[in-house]
């Protein structure tokens, strides 16, 4: 369900639109996320997705590059939606679906990661911040090939960012041709050099 919804979904919008997007040098946003990068405990299929929408607009740049397409990706933290009350109102019943073996190994962890999302529906920055980085991707003249969106979203791309920085090679050459990573703890942080933009609260 995840993949139908996040990539194979996304995929079949593409495809259908693309006889349009090619003749008039149009521009393509998908909405990826933090999770795209790097994976939290216990969200495999989520961040499986995730990591399909990056490949696969990636790719689309590449392939598109030569029409004078655009394709940016929008990587959000968490952001205020319903999903958190959610994932909260199951909170009690969770645990309670596992098998005593199963709550035996991962009950800790799992207790953990609840914290964790508590912590990230307090941190939820609001849809609007979303949707002005969306209008900016649509309408800048020479959009970053990727917007960072939301303070818990930061140390996630930064972290990356130092990953990548400390590589050769390919990944190097990735990021001279804008594909990269880089940013700083800056408000809105916009590298000329790098293909990333980072608005966090």
């Amino acid at each position: 369900e995840q993949f139908e919804v996040n990539v194979f979904g996304l995929l079949r919008a593409t495809q259908a639109f693309l006889p349009w997007i090619r003749p008039t040098r149009g521009r393509i946003v998908n909405i990826s996320s933090i999770t795209g990068l790097a994976t939290p405990p216990f969200l495999g299929p989520y961040s499986a997705s995730k990591f399909a929408v990056e490949a696969i607009s990636d790719a689309l740049r590449r392939e598109l590059q030569q029409f004078g397409c655009r394709v940016v990706v929008l990587e959000p933290g968490p952001i205020a939606t319903p999903i958190w009350e959610k994932n909260l109102q199951r909170k009690g019943s969770l645990l309670a679906e596992l098998s005593p073996k199963l709550q035996e190994l991962y009950g800790r962890e799992l207790l953990h990661f609840q914290r964790g999302v508590e912590k990230s529906a307090r941190d939820a920055v609001p849809v609007e911040r979303v949707v002005t980085v969306i209008e900016k991707a649509l309408t800048s003249a020479n959009p970053r090939t990727r917007y960072v969106v939301g303070n818990r979203a930061l140390p996630a791309a930064m972290a990356l960012g130092v990953i990548l920085a400390s590589s050769s090679g390919v990944l190097a050459q990735f990021n001279r041709n804008a594909d990269g990573w880089g940013g700083t703890s800056s408000r809105n942080n916009s590298d000329p050099k790098s293909g990333v933009c980072i608005y966090e609260d």
